[in-house]
């Protein structure tokens, strides 16, 4: 009888490196002596696999490949069924599939929420020999919410080589995110180096749990917390978490639309300089103003690796242009700086330009959706080193103010 396999897998050969991932179509039927052929001919059993979303004129499933795999004795080290829109019956039947892999370093089931994944029927896998040698799990998108963050909290304890984690997109909301970094807690968090809890609706009553895994992640070289109304005084308390974890490997810190006000922006500003890897900031979408963004450019200098800054819509108006402009010249990694959305009119415009042209390292310089003029785009001097975006301007019409006074 035929056998359901990827047609993929029967091209591999000894020539496949362990590190690549192969791109794999959906099972077909393929005879026996070819199955038995290419297993002979491969001497390295060892696979990494990446589904695609389902064929409706192949024959057998995802799930009835992966079935034949591991009967056949393939070791899966890595399994990426990320988008494949598997039903609710296909992710029960992989279950017991993902039971039965105990090499497996990488697992990703991310936007898998058309059969609702819930981490309830993860339960079993996550308690064999496979959480203890994951490495990487991605469960995004799966609309996870509070009442599966108790099984998947008991799985994470577990999981002691765990070093990247991400659940972006989920409904974990504050209930559910505090479980899962309860178990951080007691489980990886030391050996962590990337962890992406962002849009998850995570309040400041995240903070203590989250603050207490962050002191524990000195190997953490990426956090991202976008899109949690988590509050200024929270971010605070994040920050200097930072600073007593990670600081020295932190590398990327993604803190886009966390409500983080100005105050903490400069706390913030001021810790950038104790974290000398890191090399991407985004901050965008928080109210700073010219403030913080004082303080930033004064700390560009110190910080050696920076080289992408993301200030989007962050309410920074010509003052706070200027003295980024000046600590460009010294900046000698900064490549990209986002400052569209904001409030940067002529004079900053120029003197942004101006300094652009002489940051030998700087390669995009966006200023989209500000308010500058027609006539100081039309007469502007463009940097040859540099790509400057100045698109969807805006018409400044001055301050109110007074005239609202009179009005009175």
């Amino acid at each position: 009888m035929s056998n359901p396999l990827f047609v993929q897998v029967l091209a591999a050969t000894t020539r496949e490196s362990r590190e690549q991932m192969l791109s794999l179509a959906t099972a077909r039927q393929i005879y026996s002596k070819n199955i038995h052929k290419t297993l002979i001919n491969k001497q390295d059993n060892r696979l990494r696999l990446k589904a695609k979303p389902p064929d409706g004129h192949a024959d057998g499933s995802v799930v009835d490949a992966l079935r034949s795999l591991v009967h056949r004795g393939w070791v899966l080290e890595a399994l990426d069924l990320s988008d494949v829109c598997m039903s609710t019956d296909e992710l029960r039947e992989l279950l017991p599939v993902l039971m039965q892999c105990h090499s497996m370093t990488g697992l990703n089931m991310a936007g898998n929420a058309r059969g609702r994944l819930r981490v309830t029927a993860l339960d079993a896998p996550l308690r064999t020999k496979l959480c203890r040698t994951l490495r990487s799990l991605d469960l995004s998108g799966n609309a996870l919410d509070a009442a599966s963050a108790p099984v998947l909290a008991r799985g994470l304890e577990r999981c002691s080589a765990l070093t990247s984690l991400n659940l972006t997109n989920n409904e974990l909301h504050t209930e559910g995110a505090r479980i899962v970094l309860g178990a951080l807690h007691r489980g990886p968090a030391s050996v962590l180096q990337d962890l992406n809890l962002s849009d998850n609706q995570m309040t400041a009553e995240t903070a203590p749990e989250l603050v207490r895994v962050l002191e524990q992640c000195s190997s953490l070289t990426s956090l991202c917390l976008d899109e949690n109304p988590l509050g200024s005084d929270a971010a605070c308390d994040i920050i200097k978490a930072l600073e007593r974890g990670p600081a020295l490997v932190l590398q990327q810190l993604h803190l886009m639309y966390v409500s983080l006000a100005a105050d903490s922006a400069v706390d913030l500003a001021r810790a950038m300089t104790a974290w000398p890897a890191l090399k991407t900031l985004n901050i965008a979408a928080n109210d700073i103003y010219d403030e913080a963004a004082i303080e930033i450019a004064a700390a560009l200098p110190q910080c050696p690796s920076l080289v992408n800054l993301d200030l989007r819509s962050t309410c920074i108006d010509d003052d706070g242009a200027k003295k980024l402009a000046e600590a460009m010249l010294l900046c000698t990694k900064l490549e990209e700086l986002d400052l569209a959305g904001n409030f940067v009119k002529d004079e900053g415009f120029y003197l942004l330009l101006d300094r652009a042209g002489s940051c030998e390292s700087l390669q995009s310089l966006s200023l989209d959706n500000n308010y500058i003029s027609n006539e100081a785009i039309e007469s502007a001097r463009w940097p040859g080193n540099v790509e400057v975006g100045v698109q969807d301007q805006l018409q400044f019409l001055g301050d109110l103010s007074e005239d609202g006074d009179e009005d009175a």
